[in-house]
Protein backbone atom coordinates (compact mmCIF):
# COMPACT_ATOMS: atom_id res chain seq x y z
CA UNK A 1 0.00 0.00 0.00
CA UNK A 2 1.49 3.69 -1.15
CA UNK A 3 0.32 6.07 1.37
CA UNK A 4 -1.03 9.50 0.67
CA UNK A 5 1.71 11.35 0.84
CA UNK A 6 3.94 9.02 -1.27
CA UNK A 7 1.32 8.94 -4.01
CA UNK A 8 0.85 12.90 -3.64
CA UNK A 9 4.65 13.36 -4.21
CA UNK A 10 4.32 10.98 -7.27
CA UNK A 11 1.70 12.32 -8.79
CA UNK A 12 3.45 15.98 -8.62
CA UNK A 13 6.20 14.57 -9.74
CA UNK A 14 4.43 12.50 -12.61
CA UNK A 15 3.14 15.82 -13.25
CA UNK A 16 6.09 17.78 -13.80
CA UNK A 17 7.57 15.58 -15.75
CA UNK A 18 5.53 17.31 -18.48
CA UNK A 19 7.39 20.79 -18.12
CA UNK A 20 9.58 21.50 -21.33
CA UNK A 21 7.82 19.39 -23.49
CA UNK A 22 6.55 22.23 -25.54
CA UNK A 23 7.34 23.40 -28.57
CA UNK A 24 10.41 25.49 -27.89
CA UNK A 25 13.40 26.83 -30.37
CA UNK A 26 17.29 25.01 -29.25
CA UNK A 27 19.32 27.88 -27.57
CA UNK A 28 21.64 29.34 -29.39
CA UNK A 29 25.40 28.59 -27.84
CA UNK A 30 28.52 30.33 -29.29
CA UNK A 31 31.98 30.78 -28.33
CA UNK A 32 33.86 33.67 -27.93
CA UNK A 33 37.51 33.98 -27.40
CA UNK A 34 37.66 37.75 -28.11
CA UNK A 35 36.00 38.72 -24.90
CA UNK A 36 37.48 36.69 -22.30
CA UNK A 37 39.63 39.05 -20.47
CA UNK A 38 37.01 40.98 -18.92
CA UNK A 39 36.90 37.60 -16.61
CA UNK A 40 40.26 38.55 -14.87
CA UNK A 41 38.77 41.75 -14.20
CA UNK A 42 36.13 39.98 -12.32
CA UNK A 43 36.54 39.26 -8.13
CA UNK A 44 34.51 38.08 -5.73
CA UNK A 45 32.92 40.28 -3.16
CA UNK A 46 32.63 37.53 -0.46
CA UNK A 47 34.90 34.69 0.77
CA UNK A 48 34.59 31.73 -0.81
CA UNK A 49 32.05 28.71 -0.30
CA UNK A 50 33.67 25.15 -0.19
CA UNK A 51 33.62 22.02 1.72
CA UNK A 52 36.14 23.79 3.94
CA UNK A 53 34.17 26.92 4.92
CA UNK A 54 30.82 24.57 4.75
CA UNK A 55 32.57 22.20 7.72
CA UNK A 56 34.01 25.80 9.32
CA UNK A 57 37.77 23.19 9.64
CA UNK A 58 39.87 25.34 11.35
CA UNK A 59 42.05 26.75 9.24
CA UNK A 60 46.41 26.22 9.41
CA UNK A 61 48.49 28.37 11.13
CA UNK A 62 50.16 31.07 8.97
CA UNK A 63 53.21 33.81 9.06
CA UNK A 64 52.68 35.10 5.42
CA UNK A 65 49.08 36.23 4.82
CA UNK A 66 47.97 37.33 1.54
CA UNK A 67 45.41 40.42 1.67
CA UNK A 68 44.82 40.58 -2.38
CA UNK A 69 41.85 40.03 -3.63
CA UNK A 70 41.93 37.05 -6.62
CA UNK A 71 40.60 37.09 -9.40
CA UNK A 72 37.88 34.65 -10.58
CA UNK A 73 40.31 33.57 -13.65
CA UNK A 74 43.76 34.10 -12.97
CA UNK A 75 45.41 31.73 -15.85
CA UNK A 76 45.23 28.26 -16.46
CA UNK A 77 46.70 25.30 -14.60
CA UNK A 78 47.77 23.25 -17.20
CA UNK A 79 49.81 26.21 -19.48
CA UNK A 80 46.51 26.14 -21.76
CA UNK A 81 47.16 28.88 -24.49
CA UNK A 82 43.44 30.50 -24.04
CA UNK A 83 40.20 30.61 -22.67
CA UNK A 84 36.91 30.13 -24.56
CA UNK A 85 33.92 31.31 -23.06
CA UNK A 86 30.46 29.02 -24.61
CA UNK A 87 27.69 31.63 -24.44
CA UNK A 88 24.22 29.41 -23.71
CA UNK A 89 21.57 31.96 -25.07
CA UNK A 90 18.16 31.33 -24.95
CA UNK A 91 15.27 28.34 -24.34
CA UNK A 92 16.78 25.03 -23.42
CA UNK A 93 15.59 22.15 -25.33
CA UNK A 94 16.35 18.49 -26.05
CA UNK A 95 19.82 17.96 -27.56
CA UNK A 96 21.48 20.79 -26.11
CA UNK A 97 23.97 19.29 -23.60
CA UNK A 98 24.85 17.10 -26.59
CA UNK A 99 26.33 20.47 -28.33
CA UNK A 100 27.53 21.87 -25.85
CA UNK A 101 29.39 19.03 -24.72
CA UNK A 102 30.72 18.82 -28.04
CA UNK A 103 32.20 21.92 -28.13
CA UNK A 104 33.74 21.20 -24.72
CA UNK A 105 35.38 18.56 -26.81
CA UNK A 106 36.88 20.59 -29.46
CA UNK A 107 38.14 22.91 -26.84
CA UNK A 108 40.26 20.21 -24.44
CA UNK A 109 41.27 19.03 -28.25
CA UNK A 110 42.66 22.95 -28.76
CA UNK A 111 43.83 22.70 -24.75
CA UNK A 112 41.83 25.66 -23.90
CA UNK A 113 40.06 26.52 -20.71
CA UNK A 114 36.16 26.97 -20.52
CA UNK A 115 33.85 29.16 -18.71
CA UNK A 116 30.01 28.43 -19.43
CA UNK A 117 27.90 31.60 -19.41
CA UNK A 118 23.80 31.41 -19.52
CA UNK A 119 21.55 33.92 -20.49
CA UNK A 120 18.11 31.70 -20.52
CA UNK A 121 14.78 32.10 -19.56
CA UNK A 122 14.37 28.06 -19.01
CA UNK A 123 13.00 25.82 -21.33
CA UNK A 124 13.04 21.78 -20.80
CA UNK A 125 13.57 21.31 -16.97
CA UNK A 126 15.31 17.89 -18.08
CA UNK A 127 17.79 19.47 -20.40
CA UNK A 128 18.59 21.30 -17.70
CA UNK A 129 19.03 18.76 -15.26
CA UNK A 130 21.65 16.82 -18.12
CA UNK A 131 22.77 20.24 -18.29
CA UNK A 132 23.78 20.59 -14.68
CA UNK A 133 25.27 17.37 -14.69
CA UNK A 134 27.25 17.78 -17.58
CA UNK A 135 28.66 20.73 -15.64
CA UNK A 136 29.82 18.33 -12.87
CA UNK A 137 31.11 15.70 -14.31
CA UNK A 138 33.58 18.78 -16.35
CA UNK A 139 34.42 19.93 -12.66
CA UNK A 140 34.89 16.47 -10.97
CA UNK A 141 37.11 15.26 -13.98
CA UNK A 142 41.02 14.59 -13.16
CA UNK A 143 42.28 17.62 -15.11
CA UNK A 144 39.94 20.47 -14.72
CA UNK A 145 39.65 22.42 -18.05
CA UNK A 146 35.94 24.17 -17.14
CA UNK A 147 36.69 27.20 -14.84
CA UNK A 148 33.48 27.80 -13.67
CA UNK A 149 29.62 28.91 -14.81
CA UNK A 150 28.76 32.80 -14.81
CA UNK A 151 25.59 34.80 -15.24
CA UNK A 152 26.93 38.10 -16.82
CA UNK A 153 25.56 41.33 -15.69
CA UNK A 154 22.24 41.91 -17.02
CA UNK A 155 21.60 38.15 -17.66
CA UNK A 156 18.81 35.98 -16.55
CA UNK A 157 19.27 32.32 -15.82
CA UNK A 158 15.70 31.43 -14.72
CA UNK A 159 13.79 27.96 -14.17
CA UNK A 160 15.72 25.05 -16.06
CA UNK A 161 18.74 27.17 -16.69
CA UNK A 162 18.71 27.69 -12.47
CA UNK A 163 19.13 24.49 -11.95
CA UNK A 164 21.48 23.69 -14.48
CA UNK A 165 23.28 26.54 -12.98
CA UNK A 166 23.38 25.46 -9.09
CA UNK A 167 24.26 21.90 -10.23
CA UNK A 168 27.45 23.24 -11.05
CA UNK A 169 29.57 22.12 -8.47
CA UNK A 170 32.35 18.96 -8.44
CA UNK A 171 31.00 15.99 -6.85
CA UNK A 172 34.60 14.69 -6.23
CA UNK A 173 37.15 17.58 -5.35
CA UNK A 174 37.16 20.40 -2.90
CA UNK A 175 36.99 23.42 -4.56
CA UNK A 176 35.71 26.09 -3.96
CA UNK A 177 32.61 27.56 -5.67
CA UNK A 178 32.82 28.35 -9.30
CA UNK A 179 29.54 29.29 -9.67
CA UNK A 180 29.72 32.96 -10.30
CA UNK A 181 26.81 35.96 -10.69
CA UNK A 182 28.20 39.30 -11.76
CA UNK A 183 26.59 42.15 -10.33
CA UNK A 184 23.48 42.76 -12.06
CA UNK A 185 22.97 38.63 -13.19
CA UNK A 186 19.68 37.44 -12.02
CA UNK A 187 19.03 33.85 -10.68
CA UNK A 188 15.35 32.69 -10.98
CA UNK A 189 13.71 29.86 -9.61
CA UNK A 190 10.47 27.88 -9.25
CA UNK A 191 9.26 24.33 -9.01
CA UNK A 192 8.89 22.00 -12.34
CA UNK A 193 5.08 22.28 -13.69
CA UNK A 194 2.92 20.89 -16.79
CA UNK A 195 2.89 23.72 -19.63
CA UNK A 196 -1.04 23.79 -20.90
CA UNK A 197 0.18 22.32 -24.24
CA UNK A 198 1.72 19.55 -22.21
CA UNK A 199 -1.67 18.15 -21.09
CA UNK A 200 -2.50 17.44 -23.76
CA UNK A 201 0.15 15.04 -24.44
CA UNK A 202 0.43 11.57 -23.59
CA UNK A 203 3.50 9.71 -22.08
CA UNK A 204 4.10 6.20 -21.38
CA UNK A 205 3.61 5.34 -17.26
CA UNK A 206 7.61 4.65 -18.07
CA UNK A 207 8.72 7.95 -19.60
CA UNK A 208 6.80 9.68 -16.82
CA UNK A 209 8.22 7.94 -14.05
CA UNK A 210 11.91 7.77 -15.67
CA UNK A 211 11.25 11.57 -16.35
CA UNK A 212 9.94 11.79 -12.38
CA UNK A 213 12.76 9.80 -11.05
CA UNK A 214 15.13 12.12 -12.68
CA UNK A 215 13.69 15.15 -11.65
CA UNK A 216 13.68 13.95 -7.86
CA UNK A 217 17.43 12.65 -8.54
CA UNK A 218 18.59 16.56 -9.41
CA UNK A 219 16.47 17.84 -6.19
CA UNK A 220 18.31 15.61 -4.46
CA UNK A 221 21.79 16.34 -6.33
CA UNK A 222 21.03 20.21 -5.17
CA UNK A 223 21.71 19.92 -1.21
CA UNK A 224 23.98 16.66 -2.09
CA UNK A 225 27.90 17.20 -1.12
CA UNK A 226 26.75 20.55 0.15
CA UNK A 227 26.38 21.75 -3.14
CA UNK A 228 23.38 24.19 -2.06
CA UNK A 229 21.22 24.54 1.81
CA UNK A 230 17.96 22.71 2.09
CA UNK A 231 16.20 25.27 2.30
CA UNK A 232 16.86 26.19 -1.41
CA UNK A 233 14.99 23.31 -2.26
CA UNK A 234 12.01 24.14 0.07
CA UNK A 235 11.89 27.66 -1.44
CA UNK A 236 11.75 26.15 -4.96
CA UNK A 237 9.13 24.54 -4.22
CA UNK A 238 6.89 26.97 -3.03
CA UNK A 239 6.87 28.61 -6.33
CA UNK A 240 4.70 26.62 -8.76
CA UNK A 241 3.13 28.88 -11.31
CA UNK A 242 4.57 29.78 -14.53
CA UNK A 243 5.00 33.46 -13.83
CA UNK A 244 6.45 33.14 -10.23
CA UNK A 245 10.32 32.72 -9.44
CA UNK A 246 12.44 32.89 -6.31
CA UNK A 247 14.53 35.47 -7.44
CA UNK A 248 18.20 35.95 -6.44
CA UNK A 249 19.85 39.02 -7.47
CA UNK A 250 21.06 40.49 -4.53
CA UNK A 251 24.88 40.12 -3.53
CA UNK A 252 24.54 38.90 0.09
CA UNK A 253 21.78 36.61 -0.78
CA UNK A 254 23.31 34.92 -3.52
CA UNK A 255 26.32 34.67 -1.19
CA UNK A 256 23.63 33.25 1.68
CA UNK A 257 22.37 30.53 -1.20
CA UNK A 258 25.83 29.37 -1.65
CA UNK A 259 26.68 30.84 -4.37
CA UNK A 260 29.84 33.12 -5.59
CA UNK A 261 28.81 37.65 -6.70
CA UNK A 262 31.37 38.70 -8.30
CA UNK A 263 31.77 42.62 -9.92
CA UNK A 264 34.46 44.29 -12.18
CA UNK A 265 37.60 45.14 -10.42
CA UNK A 266 36.73 49.34 -10.30
CA UNK A 267 33.71 48.18 -7.72
CA UNK A 268 35.56 46.18 -5.71
CA UNK A 269 38.73 46.13 -3.55
CA UNK A 270 39.91 44.91 -0.11
CA UNK A 271 38.75 47.28 2.64
CA UNK A 272 41.15 48.81 4.79
CA UNK A 273 40.02 50.62 7.64
CA UNK A 274 42.07 53.46 10.04
CA UNK A 275 41.13 52.06 13.27
CA UNK A 276 38.00 50.36 14.28
CA UNK A 277 37.12 49.13 17.53
CA UNK A 278 35.85 45.82 18.90
CA UNK A 279 31.88 46.49 18.45
CA UNK A 280 32.29 47.37 14.93
CA UNK A 281 34.66 44.75 14.17
CA UNK A 282 32.53 42.25 15.79
CA UNK A 283 29.86 43.32 13.28
CA UNK A 284 32.15 42.46 10.03
CA UNK A 285 32.40 38.61 11.94
CA UNK A 286 28.84 38.52 12.38
CA UNK A 287 27.77 39.06 8.93
CA UNK A 288 30.11 36.25 7.86
CA UNK A 289 28.77 33.80 10.49
CA UNK A 290 24.97 34.92 9.04
CA UNK A 291 25.54 35.27 5.70
CA UNK A 292 27.87 33.19 4.48
CA UNK A 293 26.39 29.44 3.48
CA UNK A 294 29.23 27.83 5.70
CA UNK A 295 27.27 27.97 9.12
CA UNK A 296 23.84 28.14 7.84
CA UNK A 297 21.41 25.20 8.38
CA UNK A 298 18.36 26.07 8.90
CA UNK A 299 15.90 29.02 7.89
CA UNK A 300 16.46 32.03 11.38
CA UNK A 301 18.79 29.91 12.95
CA UNK A 302 21.71 31.08 13.74
CA UNK A 303 24.56 30.25 16.33
CA UNK A 304 24.54 33.46 18.27
CA UNK A 305 26.18 36.75 17.34
CA UNK A 306 29.74 38.09 18.75
CA UNK A 307 28.16 41.23 19.47
CA UNK A 308 26.15 42.71 22.37
CA UNK A 309 23.89 45.56 21.55
CA UNK A 310 25.04 49.05 22.08
CA UNK A 311 29.08 47.89 22.91
CA UNK A 312 30.85 50.08 22.05
CA UNK A 313 35.04 49.84 22.71
CA UNK A 314 38.45 51.93 22.49
CA UNK A 315 39.47 52.53 18.85
CA UNK A 316 42.27 50.14 17.60
CA UNK A 317 45.85 50.92 17.81
CA UNK A 318 48.18 50.09 14.61
CA UNK A 319 51.75 48.83 15.25
CA UNK A 320 54.48 49.52 12.59
CA UNK A 321 54.53 46.33 10.65
CA UNK A 322 51.98 43.23 12.36
CA UNK A 323 48.52 44.87 13.55
CA UNK A 324 46.47 43.69 15.62
CA UNK A 325 42.68 44.67 17.29
CA UNK A 326 41.97 43.61 21.10
CA UNK A 327 39.28 44.01 23.42
CA UNK A 328 40.62 42.01 26.33
CA UNK A 329 40.55 44.83 28.19
CA UNK A 330 42.67 42.99 31.45
CA UNK A 331 46.07 42.84 29.23
CA UNK A 332 47.43 45.70 27.70
CA UNK A 333 48.23 46.01 23.94
CA UNK A 334 52.02 45.75 23.77
CA UNK A 335 51.95 42.73 26.63
CA UNK A 336 50.10 40.86 24.05
CA UNK A 337 52.43 41.08 21.59
CA UNK A 338 55.27 40.16 23.67
CA UNK A 339 53.52 36.99 24.54
CA UNK A 340 52.25 35.96 21.12
CA UNK A 341 54.16 38.04 18.53
CA UNK A 342 51.46 37.82 16.22
CA UNK A 343 49.13 40.05 13.87
CA UNK A 344 45.31 38.19 14.80
CA UNK A 345 42.74 39.27 16.77
CA UNK A 346 40.39 36.43 17.99
CA UNK A 347 37.16 36.65 19.33
CA UNK A 348 34.90 33.30 20.42
CA UNK A 349 30.76 33.07 20.70
CA UNK A 350 30.36 29.98 22.01
CA UNK A 351 30.49 27.71 19.23
CA UNK A 352 32.72 29.92 16.68
CA UNK A 353 36.16 31.33 16.29
CA UNK A 354 36.73 34.45 14.66
CA UNK A 355 39.87 36.30 13.59
CA UNK A 356 40.69 39.38 12.22
CA UNK A 357 43.99 40.72 10.84
CA UNK A 358 45.50 43.92 9.63
CA UNK A 359 48.44 44.28 7.51
CA UNK A 360 50.96 47.51 7.57
CA UNK A 361 48.59 49.30 5.09
CA UNK A 362 45.47 48.59 6.95
CA UNK A 363 44.12 46.07 4.81
CA UNK A 364 41.73 43.99 6.25
CA UNK A 365 41.10 39.89 5.76
CA UNK A 366 38.97 37.35 7.76
CA UNK A 367 38.37 33.78 9.04
CA UNK A 368 35.72 32.04 11.21
CA UNK A 369 36.27 28.63 11.91
CA UNK A 370 33.90 25.90 14.51
CA UNK A 371 36.08 24.01 17.24
CA UNK A 372 35.74 23.52 20.48
CA UNK A 373 37.86 25.48 23.03
CA UNK A 374 40.94 23.37 23.72
CA UNK A 375 41.38 22.50 19.86
CA UNK A 376 41.67 25.67 18.56
CA UNK A 377 44.16 26.93 15.62
CA UNK A 378 47.24 27.84 17.94
CA UNK A 379 48.69 27.42 21.31
CA UNK A 380 51.35 25.14 23.44
CA UNK A 381 53.03 22.95 21.14
CA UNK A 382 51.97 18.88 22.05
CA UNK A 383 54.54 17.01 19.82
CA UNK A 384 53.13 17.32 16.10
CA UNK A 385 49.99 19.38 17.54
CA UNK A 386 49.87 23.09 18.04
CA UNK A 387 46.47 23.30 18.47
CA UNK A 388 45.52 24.31 22.11
CA UNK A 389 43.03 27.10 22.80
CA UNK A 390 44.11 30.62 20.65
CA UNK A 391 43.89 32.93 24.11
CA UNK A 392 44.67 30.96 26.62
CA UNK A 393 42.69 30.43 29.73
CA UNK A 394 40.38 33.05 30.54
CA UNK A 395 37.20 33.76 32.07
CA UNK A 396 33.68 32.71 31.06
CA UNK A 397 32.85 36.22 30.98
CA UNK A 398 35.44 36.71 28.96
CA UNK A 399 35.17 34.53 26.29
CA UNK A 400 33.67 36.64 23.79
CA UNK A 401 36.44 39.63 23.70
CA UNK A 402 39.02 40.04 21.68
CA UNK A 403 42.17 38.90 22.43
CA UNK A 404 45.26 38.48 20.46
CA UNK A 405 46.54 34.71 18.99
CA UNK A 406 48.60 33.72 16.19
CA UNK A 407 47.28 34.02 12.42
CA UNK A 408 45.70 31.60 10.65
CA UNK A 409 45.08 31.34 7.12
CA UNK A 410 42.29 34.05 6.48
CA UNK A 411 40.58 35.43 3.75
CA UNK A 412 40.51 39.28 2.39
CA UNK A 413 37.87 41.23 3.57
CA UNK A 414 36.13 43.72 0.33
CA UNK A 415 34.94 46.71 0.58
CA UNK A 416 31.54 45.72 -0.33
CA UNK A 417 31.67 42.95 2.66
CA UNK A 418 32.53 45.56 5.16
CA UNK A 419 29.53 47.72 3.39
CA UNK A 420 27.20 44.97 4.10
CA UNK A 421 28.10 44.69 7.41
CA UNK A 422 27.91 48.43 8.60
CA UNK A 423 24.42 47.71 6.93
CA UNK A 424 24.94 49.48 3.28
CA UNK A 425 24.39 47.56 0.85
CA UNK A 426 25.35 48.87 -2.90
CA UNK A 427 24.78 52.75 -1.44
CA UNK A 428 21.06 51.98 -0.45
CA UNK A 429 21.06 52.33 4.07
CA UNK A 430 19.47 49.08 5.41
CA UNK A 431 17.16 50.88 7.92
CA UNK A 432 16.99 47.68 10.31
CA UNK A 433 20.53 48.06 11.28
CA UNK A 434 19.14 50.84 14.09
CA UNK A 435 15.92 50.86 15.48
CA UNK A 436 13.63 52.69 18.28
CA UNK A 437 15.99 49.61 20.70
CA UNK A 438 19.00 50.84 19.68
CA UNK A 439 19.50 54.54 18.25
CA UNK A 440 21.98 55.70 16.24
CA UNK A 441 24.28 57.89 18.16
CA UNK A 442 28.09 59.35 17.76
CA UNK A 443 30.53 56.80 19.47
CA UNK A 444 33.49 59.31 19.51
CA UNK A 445 34.60 62.81 18.80
CA UNK A 446 34.09 63.31 14.96
CA UNK A 447 32.74 65.28 12.28
CA UNK A 448 30.10 65.66 9.60
CA UNK A 449 31.34 66.69 6.27
CA UNK A 450 29.80 67.53 3.18
CA UNK A 451 30.74 64.83 1.21
CA UNK A 452 32.20 61.52 1.92
CA UNK A 453 36.17 62.27 2.79
CA UNK A 454 37.55 62.66 5.12
CA UNK A 455 39.38 65.53 2.61
CA UNK A 456 36.32 67.52 2.33
CA UNK A 457 34.72 70.63 4.24
CA UNK A 458 33.61 69.99 8.02
CA UNK A 459 30.11 71.27 8.59
CA UNK A 460 29.99 70.64 12.35
CA UNK A 461 31.25 68.59 15.45
CA UNK A 462 29.74 65.11 17.00
CA UNK A 463 30.50 64.18 20.49
CA UNK A 464 29.69 60.75 21.66
CA UNK A 465 26.14 60.56 22.63
CA UNK A 466 25.02 62.95 19.90
CA UNK A 467 21.87 61.34 18.28
CA UNK A 468 21.91 61.00 14.33
CA UNK A 469 19.10 59.80 11.91
CA UNK A 470 20.58 58.02 8.84
CA UNK A 471 19.71 58.47 5.49
CA UNK A 472 22.01 57.13 3.10
CA UNK A 473 25.21 55.64 2.68
CA UNK A 474 28.39 55.63 0.53
CA UNK A 475 31.34 53.26 0.12
CA UNK A 476 34.82 54.74 -0.40
CA UNK A 477 38.64 54.32 -1.50
CA UNK A 478 40.05 55.91 1.82
CA UNK A 479 40.57 54.75 4.87
CA UNK A 480 37.32 55.06 6.37
CA UNK A 481 35.49 52.47 4.10
CA UNK A 482 31.62 53.39 4.55
CA UNK A 483 30.55 56.77 5.00
CA UNK A 484 27.19 57.05 6.10
CA UNK A 485 25.07 60.47 4.81
CA UNK A 486 23.47 61.78 8.01
CA UNK A 487 21.39 64.79 9.61
CA UNK A 488 22.25 66.02 13.26
CA UNK A 489 20.64 68.74 14.69
CA UNK A 490 19.36 70.27 11.09
CA UNK A 491 23.11 69.57 10.06
CA UNK A 492 23.38 67.28 7.31
CA UNK A 493 26.44 65.34 5.81
CA UNK A 494 28.90 62.63 5.38
CA UNK A 495 30.39 60.63 8.50
CA UNK A 496 32.51 57.22 8.94
CA UNK A 497 30.37 54.76 9.77
CA UNK A 498 33.23 53.45 12.31
CA UNK A 499 32.26 56.59 14.41
CA UNK A 500 28.46 55.54 14.83
CA UNK A 501 27.27 52.82 17.20
CA UNK A 502 23.71 51.48 18.58
CA UNK A 503 23.83 48.73 15.78
CA UNK A 504 22.10 45.96 17.04
CA UNK A 505 23.16 42.74 14.98
CA UNK A 506 22.62 41.44 11.81
CA UNK A 507 19.93 38.83 11.59
CA UNK A 508 20.24 35.47 10.08
CA UNK A 509 18.81 36.89 6.38
CA UNK A 510 14.95 36.87 5.97
CA UNK A 511 15.28 37.36 2.26
CA UNK A 512 11.66 39.77 2.09
CA UNK A 513 12.56 40.94 -1.39
CA UNK A 514 13.23 37.91 -2.81
CA UNK A 515 9.90 36.57 -4.28
CA UNK A 516 8.99 38.60 -7.19
CA UNK A 517 6.41 38.10 -10.24
CA UNK A 518 7.61 37.38 -13.54
CA UNK A 519 6.50 41.37 -14.63
CA UNK A 520 8.86 42.62 -12.05
CA UNK A 521 11.87 40.83 -12.82
CA UNK A 522 11.47 41.99 -16.50
CA UNK A 523 10.98 45.34 -15.34
CA UNK A 524 13.73 44.77 -13.14
CA UNK A 525 16.30 43.27 -15.76
CA UNK A 526 15.61 45.94 -18.24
Amino acid sequence: MVSSRCRNTLFFLVLSAFCGYGHVSAATITVDFTDNRFLTRLYPLYPPNSYRTFLALPPPRTANQNYALTSIYGGSDFGNSDLAIVRITGQLSLGDTDKIAQLWSINIEKNYDTIFSLNSPGGSYGEGIRLGNFFSNTLSGQEIYTKGVIIEKNSICLSACAIAFSLAVSDTRGLDDTRYVESGGVIGFHSPYALESDSKKTLTLKQSLDLSYEIASSFISLIGRNKNPPRLIEKILSHRRQDDFLILKDSADLWNYGFTPVAESNEVKVASISNIDEFHSKLICDFYLNYSNAFQIYDNYIYGSFTSPGLGGEPVKFLQDDTTITGFRNIGIEELINDYNTSGAVTFNGTFYCQLQFDSSKNMSIAIWRTPLNSGPAGTDLGAQKSLEPCGKRNPQDQNEFCVAPSVVSTPVSNRMLAQAFGCDDSKFLTETFNEFSPAMADFNTSIRERPSIESNRREYLKPGDAVNIVGCELSNDNEGVWYEIESDGIQGFTSARFIKGQQHRKAPQFEHEERQLEQLQHDTN
